[in-house]
């Protein structure tokens, strides 16, 4: 057995990293750190407003807010829901002209097309 442990070789302690991947390392930092990001481009966007309103009498052409109406701009995800007061508003709408649709469970919807959306203005709309 004594025999065994003489020919077994020291393991020398580690020393810490070696010179190569230290190197290695300062490369990485230094080319990471040289890079210069594109800072991202802002979304050029406008906003929708309004209050949708329901028809009371043919007669006196009377008016009366809706609320709960579903306001949606196709082609994207932007929905927003009237208020007790029928108002609604949606911001970060791209520019350009757009199809709105109003609609609510019991009542016709009402698709307003070639909505100007204006960038950083509010577009102001009624139905």
């Amino acid at each position: 057995m004594l025999l065994l442990i003489k020919k077994l070789k020291k393991v020398k302690p580690a020393r810490g990293p070696s010179p190569v991947m230290f190197l290695c390392l300062l490369l990485i930092l230094i080319t990471g750190c040289s890079i210069n990001p594109t800072p991202p481009i802002p979304d050029i966007t406008g906003s929708i407003e309004g209050n949708v309103f329901e028809p009371t009498s043919p007669i006196t052409q009377s008016m009366v807010l809706l609320s709960g109406a579903l306001v949606s701009v196709s082609s994207t995800s932007h929905t927003a829901l009237t208020n007790i007061s029928g108002y609604f508003r949606i911001d970060e709408i791209p520019i350009g002209e757009q199809k709105v649709t109003i609609s609510k469970d019991g009542y016709v919807s009402l698709t307003l097309e070639n909505v100007s959306i204006i960038e950083g203005e509010i577009t102001l709309l009624g139905g």
